[in-house]
């Protein structure tokens, strides 16, 4: 795709995402931005959140970008305290995926979440391009690269991690699990000191979308090496063309419609690494 087109590509991302009337919107919960800023595209409107200020509403449909050096606190109503780092991109809008459903899609970046308080048949699920994390009431922290490449480190208690397809894994604490695009999430395992090293729970920071480092999570060379995953699997996942929604292909980048391109489908697009994330 030429540059220009990217441009206006991008362009077409925010203005069909802000069609919806933000009226019809419920709030999903209040943001606290911990360190830095926040953007929250809603409404045709770019709204600027800065560590000083008093905490935000956030509403359902809403697109959240946190900027480079800085951290946000999302209390949701699904009782989860969700902590987002450097270059997070969070979008909170209802999905429906077999017999898991939720508001919280996670587009790129880590994320530590904290849920307490859930009853009965209530859980907290979080979607990614490739995955569902599962957690009726836990701690785990998770990384999401720009093809859907999704790691889960459990705290506490037992998180679950269903990738494209195959075994949905339980995930002990001190265990991790990765799932991408032709993978099924893997056996979890302890977690390897290099992950801990590069993603702790103080480290949530990730590499801006359109950078080179931004394509990987933290650690996965040292997967290949210990044998989770193989090179040929993630090139083949790499190949595939992916979406937020799991099975969305847009076709040719360079013969976009002008007009009848879905909210869902533009924003599926930042997965194929040819798009700056410049809102």
């Amino acid at each position: 795709m030429s540059q220009s087109n990217s441009r206006w590509f991008l362009l077409a991302i925010i203005s069909l995402f802000v069609a919806a009337p933000v009226s019809a919107a419920g709030i999903y919960g209040k943001a606290i931005v911990n360190q830095g800023e926040m953007l929250v595209l809603r409404g045709g409107k770019s709204l600027i959140v800065k560590a000083d200020a008093e905490p935000v509403e956030i509403l359902e449909e809403d697109l959240l970008r946190v900027r480079d050096n800085s951290r946000v606190t999302l209390q949701s109503k699904e009782k989860a305290e969700i902590t987002l780092g450097s270059n997070a991109v969070f979008h909170v809008k209802p999905w429906e995926k077999k017999e898991e459903t939720g508001f919280a899609r996670m587009l790129f970046g880590r994320l530590r979440a904290s849920v307490v308080g859930l009853t009965g048949g209530e859980r907290f699920n979080l979607k990614t391009a490739t995955a569902t994390i599962g957690v009726k009431g836990t701690d785990y922290r998770s990384a999401i690269a720009t093809q859907g490449e999704t790691l889960m480190i459990s705290e506490d208690h037992t998180p679950t991690l269903r990738g494209p397809f195959g075994t949905t894994r339980e995930v002990a604490p001190g265990q991790m699990s990765f799932a991408a695009q032709s993978i099924e999430a893997t056996t979890p395992v302890e977690v390897l000191p290099e992950i801990t090293e590069q993603f702790s729970m103080e480290n949530l920071n990730s590499p801006a979308a359109n950078s080179a480092r931004a394509s990987e999570v933290p650690g996965q060379e040292a997967m290949i090496r210990a044998g989770i995953i193989t090179q040929e699997q993630l090139n083949k996942s790499r190949a595939e063309k992916i979406g937020i929604e799991g099975d969305v292909d847009l076709g040719a980048t360079n013969n976009i419609p002008e007009i009848d391109i879905e909210v869902n489908n533009a924003i599926d697009s930042l997965y194929r690494g040819n798009l700056r994330l410049i809102f």
